[in-house]
Order: C-alpha cells, then sequence, then structure tokens
C-alpha cells in the first residue's frame, strides 16, 4: 500500500513499468526556498484563460522545466497555480510519456515537492481526462540523482480523436502544506545453498514527509517500448 496524507489518506498500487536512467536535470536557480517560489507566484497577474495561455509543443524529445516559466497565473481548477500548456498536435497517433517531478532537498529546509494535477483536453479546452493521486509512483534514491514522483499518461488520437491539449498545474493543495507519502510492498530475493534456490519474501516499506511547493523541477520524456508500463491501469489517461 502506498499513501499520500496532506488532507487525505489513499491507497495506490504499485506499477510494472520500467525507468528511464537519467538523472535530475540541472536547471539554475532552482535552490529556492518555498517562501520565495509561493512569493514568486503571488507577485505574478491572475488569472489567464486557457486559450490565451502559452502554448508549446509537445514531441518525443525531453522536456524539463520548473512551472515558473509563464508571467501569468492560472486558477482552471479553482486554485492559483503556475501551468504549462502543450499542444498535440504533432504527435503522431500513439504516444507514451512518463512525468517526473523531483524532490527539491537542500541543507537546513524541509524537503519541497511539486505535485502537479494533469488535464487531458479538448481544442475547446475541455477535460477529456485527469490525473488522481492513486496512480503516482515512488522512486526513492534513484539512479536519477533524486527522489521524485511520476505519472504516466498517453495520447491515443485512434482512440478519442479530438485530444488536442495537456494541461499541467498544481493540485490544489495549499502551498506548504506539511504532508507524508508511504508505500509499503512485499520484496523477494533468491538465495542458493547447494543447488537448491530458496526465494525469501519480505515486508517493506517505503516513506518520505515533504513540504508542497508551487514549482520544482518537472520532466516529461517519451516512453519507447521498454520503458512503458505494461498494464494499462498505471496510466492516468
Amino acid at each position: 500500500m502506498k499513501k499520500i496524507i496532506v488532507l487525505i489518506t489513499i491507497s495506490m498500487s504499485i506499477s510494472t513499468g520500467c525507468s528511464i536512467f537519467n538523472y535530475k536535470p540541472n536547471i539554475t536557480d532552482t535552490q529556492k526556498s518555498n517562501a520565495e517560489r509561493i512569493s514568486y507566484l503571488n507577485s505574478l497577474p491572475c488569472c489567464i484563460s486557457p486559450e490565451n495561455m502559452v502554448k508549446e509543443p509537445l514531441t518525443s524529445n525531453t522536456t524539463n522545466f520548473t512551472m515558473e516559466e509563464n508571467k501569468f497565473a492560472s486558477n482552471f481548477n479553482n486554485f492559483k497555480s503556475h501551468y504549462k500548456l502543450f499542444s498535440l498536435s504533432e504527435l503522431p497517433n500513439k504516444s507514451y510519456y512518463q512525468l517526473i517531478t523531483y524532490t527539491q532537498e537542500a541543507d537546513n529546509t524541509p524537503t519541497l515537492l511539486f505535485l502537479p494535477e494533469i488535464y487531458l483536453l479538448d481544442s475547446d479546452f475541455q477535460i477529456l481526462g485527469k490525473s488522481n493521486f492513486n496512480k503516482i509512483e515512488y522512486e526513492r534514491w534513484s539512479i536519477r540523482g533524486s527522489t521524485n514522483f511520476k505519472y504516466y499518461f498517453r495520447i491515443d488520437k485512434n482512440t478519442l480523436p479530438n485530444q488536442d491539449y495537456v494541461l499541467i498545474i498544481s493540485s490544489p493543495v495549499p502551498y506548504g502544506e506539511k504532508a507524508s507519502y508511504s508505500r509499503s510492498y512485499n520484496s523477494s530475493y533468491t538465495n542458493m545453498i547447494g543447488n537448491q534456490a530458496y526465494t525469501i519474501t519480505e515486508p517493506k516499506t517505503d516513506s518520505i514527509n515533504f513540504q508542497t511547493s508551487p514549482s520544482g523541477v518537472i520532466t516529461i520524456e517519451s516512453l519507447g517500448f521498454m520503458g512503458k508500463p505494461l498494464s494499462d491501469s498505471a496510466y492516468i489517461f
């Protein structure tokens, strides 16, 4: 079982997907306190409508960002937030992606995390799909160089031809809220004694405490055959 405790507690299942092994991107000026992040968001004009948002093409190239690139704030989900709006017009009929949000750790400061809310929109900016916490995945001290959380999503224009945009904003959890996440699972390993193999299964729990933040370091990357989860249930849409 995995849990995020903020205002609610929810349970989640573990995906069977494989990770793409690269490191947390090095983006300048990301070591900021939560007070600085919140102050910057509060200084932005609010609120821009989706049709007036800056639109960027989603492609097969890896995209790294901080959520602070645009100069207006959104209240798409009735919560003031930075935004990133990606157009799907350049994509083939079927594409697979993961969105990774990295914890922000620095000396003498709490661990910060941007909790994204992701929407699939049509050409009129009507909602076709939406993320939820029971699809989030967790990597602790991974080869990426930082603890991170991720969502998997796919674009399938054959099934739903009016997919036009992916919108990323903040989950409507108050910034600075203390949150905790835990994941309980069974870990198995095999010992060889003589010519006999013995499989041992042990219960394990990973956990992390953090504060919610309006920005951070985020990656969107395309998944090939070896990187995408096999189970349909792993995807938010």
